[in-house]
């Protein structure tokens, strides 16, 4: 009798374990983008190695963009990029080595003519992302991420020329799925407008973040002192087992399209 009992205790402990583990994650291998329902460009390809992200691939019509990271004891010391033209023939590539100091993070080519990427963050976060185009050292463009106190991007602040010419983007956060919401940065539309602020490929291989609460719309200033309001909309329009799995998003200056970003899993 005694036997039984702790059989029957047995399998219940097995079964509160299974009830109780969580499902992990899928990892997005890839990305598709369509125009009123249609194919349209600017596809990726994402790899991983041990779950940590290592390559991104961009495709379109003309060309195939690569960001791929080199890690040793899972920290990134290099990241290359390089630009193949489908039509040419021909590819070109970068490649930077990547130094750590204190909250720092310094992209710096073998070649001195390319630009050069200083970047800081507070526990992985980004706080400012600095171009120094061609490598010079006194000329640059910087985006400033600022947060509230809960981690959710407020706005990004560009500034180029000595900072005397500033772009404001503002961004809020989704209505739904805040706390089961996940999207790399790189890929949530949102940021359509405020992409040539960063490299956001960049950031996504040092695993840096913009924002701790996906933002599903984006309003900013321009240079002539317009302020644009609901720039980039983005809803979330196929979602399951806590992972997204299409967006819709429409774009303020192009108003008969509707975009979609579909995202497959491993």
């Amino acid at each position: 009798m005694k036997t039984y009992i702790y059989f029957c205790l047995l399998l219940l402990l097995l079964s509160c374990s299974k009830t109780n583990s969580l499902p992990e994650k899928s990892l997005v291998k890839s990305i598709e983008n369509a125009v009123n329902s249609e194919a349209g460009p600017g596809n990726y390809q994402l790899f991983y190695n041990e779950h940590q992200l290592s390559a991104i691939e961009r495709m379109d019509d003309f060309s195939i963009n690569k960001w791929e990271a080199t890690r040793e004891q899972g920290v990134v010391t290099s990241i290359s990029i390089s630009v193949e033209k489908i039509n040419q023939g021909i590819t070109k590539t970068k490649t930077y080595s990547v130094n750590y100091e204190h909250n720092q993070i310094s992209l710096v080519s073998e070649h001195p003519a390319d630009s050069r990427y200083l970047i800081s963050h507070t526990h992985q976060m980004i706080d400012t992302f600095r171009t120094f185009p061609g490598g010079t050292e006194d000329v640059f463009h910087e985006g400033v991420f600022q947060r509230n106190a809960d981690g959710a991007i407020d706005a990004i602040h560009y500034f180029t020329d000595f900072e005397s010419n500033r772009v404001q983007v503002y961004q809020f956060t989704f209505s739904g799925h805040t706390s089961d919401f996940q999207l790399e940065d790189t890929f949530n539309p949102v940021y359509y407008f405020s992409l040539s602020f960063y490299e956001p490929y960049i950031a996504s291989l040092l695993g840096l973040k913009i924002s701790e609460i996906p933002p599903y719309q984006s309003s900013f200033l321009d240079e002539n002192g317009d302020y644009r309001e609901e720039f980039v909309t983005a809803q979330v329009t196929g979602f399951s087992n806590e992972q997204i799995n299409e967006l819709t998003y429409s774009i303020s200056d192009r108003p008969s399209n509707t975009y979609f970003r579909r995202f497959i899993y491993e």
